[in-house]
């Protein structure tokens, strides 16, 4: 067939099965084509150059580093967190926290309710009864006081800058400040300044819940005569007369004694 009769034919139509075949190869070698080309666009793409500053003579050499898809930098990954407490040195090789030892330890949360000088008095008094060969009074505690940590409070402690934490202390201190902050001592400073008795509440439960709101905060700071004064004050007029009749005077002069009163 000369080239006159084939360019002919072509310009002819082709019936729809012949058109519809055509089709089908065309998109066949396009899919093809943008698959290749974007596998040499990926190989190449893998691969990131960056300029490494420390070429012996001057110049931006390029040192080429693998690309990780964006995905792997969103992929969790477990790492080494260091404590924020440095223990002691041990003169031992080893010791053994037995898991009886840890179940008898107070638990703090770290909620506004609980009472944190409350669960160092507890946490004394656990670790008063355990002798661990080669650790000293100080070591027991800041390897124990950890464990007595849930939810709140352990996440606190996590929270801590590494190494920050070296003694007992430091340790006591930071808990404190952090679980009993500056507003709620204001708060029972002012409760036991302005303290008052109850209706129907006898003299030694009155006597009692004060006594009790001082030692929730031993730093309160308030000298004795003015918690006698506050105490005394604070009370019904039937039970001040009763005070003076007792110590036979209008002023509470056993202020100088608080611990004395009794009903």
């Amino acid at each position: 067939m000369s080239e006159s009769d084939q360019e002919q034919s072509s310009s002819e139509p082709l019936s729809p099965r012949a058109a519809a075949v055509r089709a089908g190869l065309r998109r066949n070698y396009s899919s093809s084509s943008a698959e290749s080309k974007s596998y040499e666009s990926e190989g190449s793409s893998n691969m990131a150059e960056i300029p490494n500053n420390n070429n012996d003579e001057g110049g931006a050499a390029l040192i080429v580093q693998p690309r990780k898809p964006l995905r792997e930098f969103s992929i969790p990954k477990v790492t080494d967190q260091p404590s924020c407490i440095v223990y002691p040195q041990l003169t031992v090789d080893r010791f053994e926290l037995k898991s009886g030892m840890i179940h008898l330890l107070p638990t703090y949360y770290g909620n506004s309710t609980e009472d944190p000088y409350m669960h160092i008095k507890q946490f004394f008094e656990i670790c008063a009864t355990l002798k661990i060969q080669g650790l000293d009074d100080e070591q027991i505690k800041m390897r124990l006081f950890p464990f007595s940590l849930k939810d709140k409070a352990k996440s606190w402690l996590y929270s801590l800058p590494n190494a920050s934490i070296h003694t007992w202390e430091e340790l006591s201190n930071k808990f404190l400040q952090k679980f009993f902050p500056a507003q709620k001592t204001n708060k029972i400073r002012k409760e036991i300044l302005g303290f008052t008795q109850r209706e129907g509440e006898a003299f030694h439960e009155c006597w009692e819940r004060y006594k009790e709101m001082i030692s929730s905060c031993p730093h309160h700071n308030i000298e004795s005569w003015m918690q006698m004064q506050s105490f005394y004050e604070g009370l019904l007029d039937s039970e001040r007369m009763m005070v003076d009749a007792r110590i036979g005077s209008t002023s509470p002069r056993f202020g100088l004694n608080p611990i004395s009163i009794g009903p």
